[in-house]
């Protein structure tokens, strides 16, 4: 659970005294992960939306791009907890966009003012863009 906690060590020598230490270690869990796949029109309700997840954000915005550079989504909405609220179903102006790859693209703070460095899109590099497969 996110919160303050004192982290205590005790040790003794070889005469059996004791000494102590303490130190306060502040634990903030955070995370965000960008999914690289979903199909609208899926039966199975769990990929039929983008939907980023994260946690303890204080600040994010998430763009969603054409492969032409157009921008199709965009979001920085966040709830209480500092998970992304909304999610993108693949259209634009009310319209289901073609099959194939888009780019996404976030930049997002995290409560303890810690930068998102990115995800590992498969080359082992973090990155803060990527691409997402729109299948229908």
């Amino acid at each position: 659970e996110d919160g303050t906690y004192v982290i205590q060590l005790i040790a003794w020598n070889d005469y059996n005294c004791p000494d102590t230490t303490e130190q306060e270690y502040e634990l903030l869990f955070k995370g965000l992960y960008i999914p690289n796949a979903f199909s609208p029109r899926s039966p199975n309700a769990d990929v039929r939306l983008f939907q980023p997840k994260g946690i303890n954000l204080k600040q994010y915005i998430i763009e969603v791009y054409s492969s032409w550079g157009n921008l199709v989504w965009k979001s920085k909405a966040l709830d209480d907890d500092g998970c992304p609220e909304e999610s993108w179903d693949g259209t634009y102006q009310n319209k289901l966009l073609p099959m194939g790859a888009y780019i996404w693209k976030v930049t997002a703070i995290f409560r303890d003012n810690t930068y998102w460095e990115g995800s590992d899109n498969g080359d082992g590099n973090l990155k803060t863009y990527g691409t997402i497969t729109l299948i229908h």
